[in-house]
């Protein structure tokens, strides 16, 4: 499908240039004829691999989370104009926004000012009262999904994991939906969930656009959860009179968190002085600097000994760095996560302009968290507004985000299959048929079936994969590299495979085969690519059991000019290392990277 076409898209709408692409759909700015207007359009592209079953399921899910946002009808939520099929893939036609996301404007200005966060706190909370009356939870709020519009609206967008009451369920078994740092501890605990959870989301957001950074912004997906479910709140500095509305927002018990009249009467009231001096220390009932844990921590299956970094400012710690500043990921479940090569290369930058145009925002729009779950279930049973125990969707699509919160009967319910460990620890045996796919704009890859999505990058570019139990892990990160000359096979030697770096706790590195493919050696994604594995034997006390087998595949692609990295990580315990032998090959083979 090409720009300007002659003949318009389903007899309506002429598509008139890109906006912006990912690995599984592209959005067009386009006329619509019947209407005379400007829209964008979400051209949904499902792998030709699928069964019908699977398109089928595809199909209704997008249409579902197009109802999602359509029912909604409010300023502050992006407007759907159509859903429509052509050529065998979905498209959803929807409002073309200019201006960029929540996300790019911290990473480009930093932590806002009181003032300006206030608004976004009104819009949110208005879009969230509109999107409850109307039956659905957004269950994913978060910078990511928040688009800053240039003629001045702030609009909720991505209700690619919304539920709707009354609606079916179409999810994953066994998914935690959403990114944990913006999930509300009920919901990582396996409660019911309703729309306090999407008021949490907001308090988070908040916190992180007038801090500068989320306030359970770790280095891990295990620590992220622990420090949602118990950890003391990090002090706000900045917040200034906003601080009790938001302090509201985090009451970690959801009958004691505020209620949508309720912060926005606490907004009017601090923004007008009713609250006089003390207002932002002393406002009825609502606490305000570091709380004591409502919860109890969790305590199954997360390792005793996790590395939880400093609160900081600083972005994701997935990899991507190394040298000065840069932060090594310790992750309490994955132990080394690689860097880039030494030489301490500038970190990738994918932040587009401020004033953009939809793209990055319609990318998230309804198919972030759609990626294609290869397992999608329909569930017929009727919603209920307090029923889903949120569970981190396993998105093979955008991932913008993801956060949750459901408001039907889903069948991750109560803390069964949608907790991230399982009860009894061990992970799934590995079938080699059984793979999921994930999706990225950055890289697709295949995963072992039962395994989830741990942690992500807000550009897409890192994703963890984690079994049950949290003793077994595949990593995929990748990077723009500016510094580094050397080829694969010299950076993983150079870098002990990505695990040697400041602040590492890797030890007893121990290489047991190393191989640098020819440019043959694969068939699809990384046919003519410079790719080079080793195997080793580590410890690392991260672990419950510290004893690993690592392997890690560097991959370097040259395109128009530059040089982009990708690290393929699998860790697994070495006393169980033969049961695994074959997943990295597996993962390795289904890796097309898409920079």
């Amino acid at each position: 499908m090409s720009s300007n076409s002659e003949h318009p898209v389903a007899d309506r709408y002429v598509l008139r240039r890109e906006l912006g692409r990912g690995g599984m759909g592209i959005v067009w700015e386009a006329y619509d004829t019947a209407l005379d207007r400007v829209v964008a359009i979400k051209q949904v592209l499902l792998p030709g691999h699928f069964t019908e079953a699977e398109r089928d399921d595809a199909h209704a899910r997008v249409r579902r989370e197009a109802r999602s946002a359509a029912r909604v009808g409010h300023p502050t939520v992006i407007t759907i104009h159509d859903v429509f099929e052509h050529e065998h893939d979905p498209w959803v036609v929807m409002e073309l926004v200019e201006g960029g996301s929540l996300q790019d404007m911290l990473s480009e200005e930093g932590a806002l000012p009181p003032e300006r966060v206030a608004d976004i706190a009104v819009s949110l909370l208005e879009a969230v009262r509109a999107a409850d009356a109307a039956g659905v939870l957004h269950r994913d709020i978060k910078p990511g999904n928040i688009m800053m519009s240039a003629d001045g609206r702030i609009i909720l967008t991505d209700f690619g994991i919304a539920t709707v009451e009354g609606g079916p369920s179409i999810t994953r078994t066994g998914a935690l939906i959403g990114s944990p740092e913006y999930m509300p501890p009920e919901r990582l605990e396996g409660a019911p969930a309703d729309h306090r959870g999407d008021l949490w989301s907001i308090g988070v957001t908040l916190y992180a656009a007038v801090e500068g950074s989320s306030p359970f912004r770790r280095d891990s997906i295990t620590a992220a959860i622990a420090a949602v479910i118990s950890s003391p709140m990090p002090p706000m500095t900045r917040a200034g009179w906003l601080e009790p509305v938001i302090a509201g927002l985090l009451e970690r018990d959801a009958e004691r968190r505020l209620t949508v009249d309720q912060a926005l009467r606490l907004l009017e009231d601090l923004r007008s002085g009713a609250a006089g001096p003390a207002g932002a220390t002393a406002v009825a009932g609502v606490p305000s600097g570091p709380q004591e844990p409502v919860h109890d921590a969790h305590s199954g299956g997360y390792p005793d000994n996790a590395y939880e970094a400093d609160y900081s400012t600083g972005p994701h710690q997935g990899g991507g760095y190394y040298g000065g500043g840069a932060y090594p990921n310790s992750a309490a479940y994955a132990g080394p996560v690689a860097p880039p090569p030494p030489g301490e290369p500038a970190r990738r930058s994918r932040k587009g302009p401020m004033i953009a145009m939809f793209a990055a925002a319609a990318a998230l729009l309804l198919v972030a968290g759609f990626v294609l779950v290869v397992a999608l279930r329909p569930d017929t049973t009727p919603a209920d507004s307090t029923a889903d125990s949120e569970g981190r969707q396993d998105t093979t699509g955008d991932q913008g985000g993801q956060s949750d919160q459901g408001g039907e009967e889903s069948q991750e319910g109560a803390g069964q299959n949608d907790a991230p460990v399982a009860s009894d620890g061990s992970p799934p045996e590995y079938e080699e048929d059984d793979l999921s796919l994930y999706d990225s704009p950055w890289f697709t890859i295949s995963y072992p079936g039962g395994w989830e999505i741990g942690e992500e990058d807000p550009d897409d570019s890192y994703a963890s994969f984690v079994a049950p139990g949290l003793e077994h892990q595949i990593d995929v990160e990748g990077w723009e590299e500016t510094e580094f000359t050397g080829t694969s096979a010299e950076y993983l030697a150079d870098s002990q495979g990505g695990t040697d770096i400041d602040g590492d706790v890797t030890r007893d590195y121990e290489i047991r085969e190393t191989e640098d493919f020819e440019g043959d050696d694969f068939e699809d994604g990384l046919a003519g690519m410079d790719v080079a594995m080793v195997e080793a034997d580590l410890v690392n006390d991260t672990w419950d059991d510290p004893e690993r087998r690592f392997w890690a595949y560097s991959v370097i692609m040259n395109e128009g000019g530059e040089r982009v990295f990708y690290l393929v990580t699998v860790n697994v315990p070495r006393a169980q290392a033969d049961d695994f032998d074959e997943v990295h090959e597996d993962v390795i083979e289904s890796f097309t990277p898409l920079k």
